[in-house]
């Protein structure tokens, strides 16, 4: 019993990532779908994607890692390309992010000055 509470647990910790992901996916569209483009909001959504993007590979890992210590079998393949590509997108995201709001200050510089 203590290791199937453990893996439901496991479970829930390695979707987390994926869901968070989504769910800041919809708070950003639902910005670009008000018109809502180069705003400090959308610059912190996609922030956070990218940070739970880098994350995914080590929340699996530790989620393995206590999925083993509750006498659970090793589930990990121990390497799993996602895990080389997830942390990638994710700093590819990020820059994404810190462009948008460099052009927003410059935007915004652009608007004030006369």
């Amino acid at each position: 019993l203590n290791t199937r509470l453990t893996g439901a647990y496991v479970l829930l910790l390695e979707m987390a990532p994926a869901f968070l992901i989504l769910w800041h996916l919809r708070g950003l569209f639902t910005l670009y779908a008000a018109g809502t483009v180069f705003a400090r909001e959308n610059a912190a959504h996609l922030k956070r994607i990218g940070v739970c993007l880098i994350a995914y590979p080590f929340v699996f890992l530790v989620g393995n890692s206590l999925f083993l210590l509750a006498g659970g079998a090793d589930t990990a393949s121990w390497f799993r390309i996602t895990w080389v590509q997830a942390p990638i997108l994710g700093l590819i995201v990020l820059a994404i992010a810190w462009v948008m709001e460099y052009g927003r200050d410059i935007e915004n510089e652009k608007d004030s000055f006369i």
